[in-house]
């Protein structure tokens, strides 16, 4: 039970001496209840209301999560006054999710944070965060990108990584689109450097029951060296049409850069075992997710489109 469970708790068995039994029973209940949201609703920060924070962020608030966004400027004020708009080929939704300007606004409790922040301002997000959340906050980096986790366990303890395949778009303030539907986009996430923990699994379980399709992994490095690997590929699409990718091109470009990323022997991580606080991990190679999630993309990358445009 956490902790603000427990102090309803408390503060409730203070007062069923004074009650008649059924009292008592209905106070049992709602403890358990209590609980039980807990457990099921998570609390979330999203630092980056952009085009998958937004995403992300709406997606877990209309689940019943309990989420806020951080944004700023033209961004704040559109969320603040209209609250956000979030279209997908489904529709068109309006999301009353909270946004603050400031995280000194944030009454910080059990919340987990997610970043989603572009990765050349992960350090002042950080910096910012450090000055605000309490150093135990887990930190979610839902960014694609090597570089943002290592920069997190600078300042705090417990820092998770995301593969992120999830087609969105933020061209206006305090709109953004999702296109895929019903599958809205792949998270994977994974404890830093590697491993899993509760924390992992109920975070891959509250994306999951919004509209993601979401494991826990043990290797989230591995995976995120492979989707970088695999962005090679937006690049030559763009320059030379759709097919180009699975051609010479594409395999000269994914071969170069394998050979840039490649870890010496020396440096593998090696086999985990259980650990301080039940962290576990498979070895290096191993993976509690289902095989490689370019076999999934199929469920997100035909994306229809969002008719929906209007000018807020």
């Amino acid at each position: 039970m956490s902790a603000p469970a427990q102090a309803r708790a408390e503060s409730a068995a203070r007062h069923v001496s004074r009650v008649p039994d059924v009292a008592r029973l209905a106070l049992t209940a709602l403890t358990a209840l209590w609980s039980w949201c807990d457990a099921v609703c998570m609390a979330f920060v999203v630092v980056g209301a952009g085009a998958v924070g937004a995403v992300v962020g709406g997606r877990l608030h209309q689940a019943g999560h309990d989420v806020t966004l951080l944004a700023r400027g033209a961004n704040l004020d559109a969320l603040r006054t209209k609250g956000l708009r979030l279209e997908s080929p489904d529709g068109s939704d309006m999301v009353a999710v909270p946004v603050t300007g400031d995280l000194d606004e944030i009454g910080w409790r059990n919340q987990i944070v997610l970043l989603a922040v572009k990765s050349q301002h992960t350090h002042e997000a950080l910096a910012r965060l450090s000055l605000s959340a309490p150093a135990t906050t887990p930190v979610v980096c839902l960014q694609n990108g090597i570089v943002n986790e290592p920069a997190a366990l600078r300042l705090f303890a417990d820092v998770y990584g995301v593969s992120v395949a999830c087609p969105t778009s933020y061209l206006q303030p305090g709109m953004v689109q999702a296109w895929s539907t019903p599958v809205t986009g792949l998270l994977d996430v994974g404890r830093y450097p590697f491993g899993t923990d509760e924390t992992c699994e109920r975070v891959a379980q509250a994306f999951a029951s919004a509209t993601f399709d979401a494991h826990p992994i043990a290797d989230i490095r591995r995976w995120k060296h492979r989707k970088l690997l695999s962005n090679l590929g937006n690049v030559i699409e763009a320059l030379c049409g759709p097919t180009a990718r699975q051609g010479r091109l594409g395999t000269c470009c994914s071969q170069k850069a394998r050979r840039c990323c490649v870890l010496p022997e020396s440096r593998q991580p090696p086999p985990m075992r259980t650990g301080p606080g039940g962290r576990t991990s498979s070895t290096w190679g191993g993976s509690t997710a289902p095989a490689d999630p370019e076999g999934r993309r199929g469920r997100v990358c035909d994306a229809a489109p969002v008719t929906s445009r209007p000018t807020i």
